[in-house]
């Protein structure tokens, strides 16, 4: 006989939609592991694990930021500008995105488009600083707090292209070490690692 009380609250426990953060829950994992595959010069391996983590939370803006950057270290910068615009529309107050999108802007000598999205974004963290959401945010910093826009603006309405172009590398590579994210030129030696580690990852 049919236990009819007991088939219906299976029934609704089968058709009811579980919250997010359980229907996806190895979305993290995957984030853990692609950030360790990155920091052991695995970038293929890593950019592998990071489209997992997006793929199984959409919503998830910190998958999104280490897929951008990752692909940017792979020099794939059409697909990492694709991932870091999903990232800043899904966390606006996350500066990671929005200064790695901005190193990718110097790298193209696009300076002005550079200062343009990075003053966006700081006037839109100053309109949101007496928010709770903004006072809780860790590593929500001020543009102006790490890179002289003033000192850069002025280069650049002297038509000093290069020269802003440098002062805005400079600036943008310090502020994303503090977040931890390395866009450093490598030494010759370091490359010749990558070049090893990348032989290794793909005998196996």
């Amino acid at each position: 006989r049919i236990n009819y009380p007991v088939f219906v609250f299976f029934f609704f426990l089968m058709i009811r939609r579980p919250p997010r953060s359980t229907l996806f829950p190895y979305t993290t994992l995957f984030r853990s592991l692609g950030k360790r595959l990155l920091n052991k010069g695995f970038t293929t391996k890593a950019l592998s694990e990071f489209a997992k983590s997006a793929e199984a939370d959409t919503n998830y803006a910190e998958a999104y930021i280490y897929l951008g950057y990752t692909m940017l270290k792979e020099k794939n910068e059409v697909g990492a500008e694709a991932s870091l615009t999903r990232a800043m529309n899904l966390d606006p107050p996350r500066p990671a995105p929005v200064l790695l999108s901005a190193f990718i802007l110097t790298g193209r000598k696009m300076p002005v488009e550079a200062v343009a999205l990075l003053e966006q974004f700081s006037t839109a963290r100053a309109a949101s600083r007496s928010t709770e959401d903004a006072a809780e945010d860790a590593d929500a910093g001020s543009v102006d707090d790490i890179i002289d826009l003033t000192g850069i603006k002025a280069l650049l309405d002297e038509g000093k292209i290069k020269e802003a172009c440098s002062a805005l590398d400079q600036g943008l590579s310090a502020a994303l070490e503090d977040l931890g994210f390395s866009v450093l030129k490598k030494k010759r030696s370091d490359s010749i690692m990558e070049r090893m580690k990348l032989m290794i990852e793909n005998r196996e």
